[in-house]
């Protein structure tokens, strides 16, 4: 287990130590999908636009989770960097008993009402059924999930994210086997068709969440941990919110945001939709590595915040912007030189191909942007300051892009070319929003912020 005191020893190797393992466990948890929607394929594409459309709204759901793994992951670590570990250990076991029965809550209500959201997301009728169908089993893994989640914020805020990578390195590869098994039956077993799908889901997550749970019990941050204190006080419980609710928050924006981009595309037909969806995922996949850098910089400047370390503080936003920058220029040569070519792998509608190769050519000039704010985002959840993620979210994914593409597709003749415009306008006006925020609440937290390169040096040595 990589459990790390992140307030002392070189910042670049705690940076690498953490980041990798990240990443991996990202391409681990994007194959886990990849698969899922290969073995609907082998049932129908009735089955595979189901297993999207309902992945969706599951996700809507599951923000309560991911909230919770980076408001109590910011909690603990800033306990750790304090030298509290009676705060550390109730705010770990807190948060997994909290997770537990918000989860259930959830779960019950996804049962009573989970139609209802599909069609507050205007599910069309051939795929309704499908869709309603493999939620209504997905739901009951609901608990699996948030614990599993919360279980790897507590491992996260010490350092440890080769657990989680090695949970979902497992969870993949069980999960290419027991798909069919439950999907076709063998051995005596009944074929669940569909459902078997949702049902090996559930069945790995339940297996992830007791083996990240098991790792996170043998820590320093719930070590001697009482049963009693999985019960979260009313104190604990409001600061869990606190921290948890904007991080939950901003998944649900980013959610709302995606639906505001298919509002804009529909008036240029079903090609400029398959062109974007597909661009999308590639270009989340040259993001996973600085993803995966945010991630860490998270429990390196919660640690050093509870610690009262500032200067190191700085220095740790500093190495993670000049690594996440270094990464994003990769990238955007990637997706300027390749769009053409990797929009190519998934389609052969050569409409799809090149509305989904503009976007990328255009996103490669917008990867600086998203990497720098990732980190914005990292130091936010931090300095415990979350709700300003939120604001940048709620400006960047509903306000300017609700404006932007807007505003050029009504006064400019750029066709499908004005939306990609009005993309780039809401990524980068929300990076120098988020930008200026850095400053305002540097000053209130750590007495300000500057790129200390010197600081770096001198850390990594």
């Amino acid at each position: 287990m990589a459990e790390r005191d992140l307030t002392h020893g070189a910042l670049a190797g705690h940076l690498r130590k953490m980041a990798v393992p990240a990443a991996l466990g990202m391409v681990f948890t994007t194959l886990y999908n990849v698969v899922d929607t290969y073995y609907a394929g082998w049932i129908s594409t009735e089955a595979q636009a189901g297993l999207s459309v309902s992945f969706s709204a599951f996700m809507m759901m599951m923000a309560v989770g991911i909230g919770l793994n980076m408001g109590a992951g910011a909690l603990i670590g800033g306990a750790l960097g304090e030298k509290n570990p009676d705060k550390a250990r109730a705010l770990s076991a807190g948060a997994i008993g909290a997770a537990a029965l918000l989860a259930l809550v959830l779960m019950i209500a996804g049962i009573l009402w989970g139609d209802g959201l599909l069609h507050l997301m205007r599910v069309g009728d051939e795929v309704f059924a499908t869709a309603s169908s493999y939620l209504g089993v997905m739901f009951f893994g609901l608990p699996a999930f948030m614990v599993g989640f919360t279980a790897n914020g507590v491992l996260t805020a010490q350092g440890d994210t080769d657990t989680n990578k090695q949970a979902q390195m497992v969870a993949c590869l069980v999960n290419i086997g027991l798909n069919p098994l439950l999907m076709f039956g063998a051995l005596g077993l009944p074929g669940l068709g569909f459902h078997g799908i949702a049902v090996s889901t559930i069945l790995i997550q339940c297996g992830v969440a007791v083996w990240l749970v098991t790792r996170a019990l043998k820590t320093t941050a719930m070590q001697d941990v009482t049963l009693s204190q999985f019960l979260p006080g009313f104190s604990l419980t409001v600061e869990l919110i606190k921290q948890s609710a904007p991080a939950s928050l901003n998944m649900m924006v980013m959610m709302a945001g995606g639906f505001l981009i298919q509002t804009h595309l529909q008036p240029f037909g079903t090609a400029a939709v398959a062109g974007y969806g597909i661009a999308f995922r590639v270009e989340q996949l040259i993001l996973l590595p600085i993803l995966a850098i945010s991630f860490a910089t998270m429990p390196m400047v919660a640690q050093n915040f509870g610690a009262k370390n500032y200067d190191r503080v700085r220095q740790s936003v500093t190495l993670a912007w000049s690594a996440a920058l270094s990464l994003s220029l990769i990238g955007a040569v990637a997706l300027a030189l390749g769009g053409v070519a990797m929009t190519r792998i998934f389609t052969d509608d050569p409409a799809a191909i090149a509305s989904g190769a503009a976007y990328l050519q255009l996103a490669a000039l917008m990867m600086p942007a998203y990497s720098l704010m990732f980190i914005i985002t990292s130091f936010f959840q931090g300095v415990r300051r979350p709700i300003w993620s939120s604001a940048v979210g709620i400006y960047r994914q509903i306000f300017a892009l609700a404006l932007f593409p807007a505003l050029f597709v009504a006064y400019t003749d750029w066709g499908l070319t004005a939306v990609w415009a009005g993309l780039f306008a809401a990524v980068w006006s929300g990076f120098v929003f988020a930008f200026f925020l850095t400053f305002m609440i540097s000053r209130q937290t750590i007495g300000g912020m500057k790129l200390d390169f010197a600081g770096v040096r001198e850390a990594t040595a």
